[in-house]
């Protein structure tokens, strides 16, 4: 019997955890929790990561016309989407939401720092202004566990790549959908929020920000149907 690729176990396991629809039970607490440390398990070389790639992402742009991301679609399907991202250094993913979204994000290579933030009240997506509290900035790496996000908890998010370019493993569910569930950008107001809060204002995406894609080598994941 052929071994399944960690990552297409992974793959399977988003599934089982996402594919119900039902994200408040124990099962589902349980399935993000197996999730979770499997993907806690994968390196660069479950991908098949090209390090030649990384190298030539670690210069700086300097100014030139280089995408300061690269993006590389794993899977995609109604229930979640898998992609690895990779920041050059000293670039980022600016400040975002996930609408109603669930994400895991495991760092394969590189060092980042991962600043995010909660939001007060409950929201839809979109909204001009959103009063959210802050969490303490992360700094991850390869040994690093997984990060995860709720549609209540650390939903809002900036990612940098610190001494060389970052890769990183990310898993969302449902997936982006520029109907239902778009992207929205945000801004930190500089005036403070009532005690310790600070507000964030959604702003248009910022011009340089833009990804450029680059295609996935590693053991097929699909197609995959509910177990």
């Amino acid at each position: 019997v052929n071994m399944a690729a960690l990552i297409q176990v992974v793959a399977r396991q988003a599934q089982l955890t996402f594919g119900r629809g039902v994200f408040a039970d124990e099962l589902f607490r349980d399935c993000l929790a197996r999730l979770q440390r499997t993907i806690g398990q994968v390196t660069y070389k479950d991908v098949n990561l090209d390090l030649n790639l990384l190298q030539t992402l670690s210069r700086t742009t300097n100014g030139g016309n280089e995408a300061p991301i690269t993006y590389i679609s794993l899977y995609d399907s109604v229930v979640f989407s898998m992609s690895i991202f990779i920041i050059r250094r000293g670039e980022r993913i600016p400040l975002h939401d996930h609408p109603g979204m669930f994400g895991v994000l495991k760092v394969l290579h590189g060092s980042g720092t991962i600043r995010s933030y909660s939001a007060l009240m409950p929201v839809v997506g979109g909204e001009a202004v959103i009063e959210a509290q802050r969490h303490p900035d992360l700094t991850v790496g390869p040994d690093s566990a997984p990060c995860c996000l709720t549609p209540t908890e650390r939903n809002f998010h900036e990612i940098r790549a610190m001494d060389g370019p970052l890769a990183f493993l990310d898993i969302l569910a449902p997936p982006y959908d520029s109907v239902k569930r778009d992207c929205h950008y945000y801004s930190v107001s500089s005036s403070p929020a009532r005690e310790g809060n600070v507000r964030l204002h959604n702003v248009s995406p910022p011009r340089d920000f833009w990804c450029a894609s680059s295609s996935y080598d590693g053991p097929p994941i699909g197609p995959l149907t509910a177990q």
